[in-house]
C-alpha cells in the first residue's frame, strides 16, 4: 500500500488489489475515505470539509499521476513512496514572540508564521491565546508537523508541514510589500 502524500496530517495512498474504479483512500483518524481519481468525488465516508477541501485541492492538479499510481498499483508495479510530492519536514520550531513561530525545514529554509490572525478565531484556538500555552509548541517525531497537546480536554492542535512553509511565503510578502 504505497503512500503517495502526506496532506495536511492525512496519508493519500492506493491499493493494488483493489479491483473497482480508480481512486485513492485518506484514512485519518476515525475516517476512511475513498476519493475517485477521475471526479474527485468522495465515494465511501463522510470526512470533515476542511480535511475533504485540502485532499481535493492536493489531488486536482495530479490527477494523471495518480491515475498512473493507480495503475502501478493495480499491475504490481512499485509505486513509488511519497511519489506525488515531497513533504517538507519541520526541523526546527521556536516562538518569536506570542503568535509567532520561527520554522526551519530540511533543506535550510526558515521562514516565519505569524498565527496571531487565527489564534483568537474560534474554540479549536483557545489554549494557544495563554502565551505559556503557545511556548510549548513540539514537532512530531518525523517533522511532518507541529503540534500543542491540550491535556485538559486531551486535544491536540496541530499544523501540518505542507502548509507552513507557504504560509512563511506569503508572510513575507506581506512584509516586503510594507516595507517598500
Amino acid at each position: 500500500m504505497p503512500i503517495l502524500a502526506y496532506i495536511d496530517g492525512m496519508k493519500l495512498y492506493v491499493y493494488g488489489n483493489d479491483h473497482s474504479y480508480p481512486h485513492f483512500h485518506v484514512p485519518f483518524a476515525e475516517y476512511r475515505l475513498k476519493v475517485g481519481i477521475e471526479t474527485l468525488e468522495v465515494t465511501e465516508g463522510a470526512p470533515p470539509r476542511p480535511k475533504l477541501a485540502r485532499a481535493i485541492e492536493w489531488a486536482r492538479p495530479r490527477q494523471e499521476q495518480l491515475l498512473e499510481a493507480w495503475a502501478q498499483a493495480r499491475s504490481g508495479s512499485p509505486v513509488r513512496k511519497n511519489s506525488m510530492n515531497v513533504l517538507p519536514r519541520i526541523t526546527h520550531a521556536e516562538p518569536v514572540i506570542h503568535g509567532v513561530m520561527k520554522l526551519i525545514f530540511t533543506g535550510g529554509y526558515e521562514g516565519v508564521d505569524d498565527l496571531r490572525p487565527v489564534i483568537p478565531c474560534g474554540r479549536i484556538w483557545a489554549f494557544l491565546q495563554n502565551p505559556d500555552n503557545f511556548g510549548k509548541v513540539q514537532i512530531e517525531e518525523y517533522g511532518h508537523h507541529i503540534f500543542w497537546i491540550d491535556e485538559a480536554i486531551r486535544r491536540e492542535i496541530d499544523l501540518a508541514a505542507d502548509g507552513l512553509p507557504r504560509d512563511c511565503e506569503r508572510q513575507a510578502e506581506v512584509h516586503m510589500l510594507m516595507a517598500s
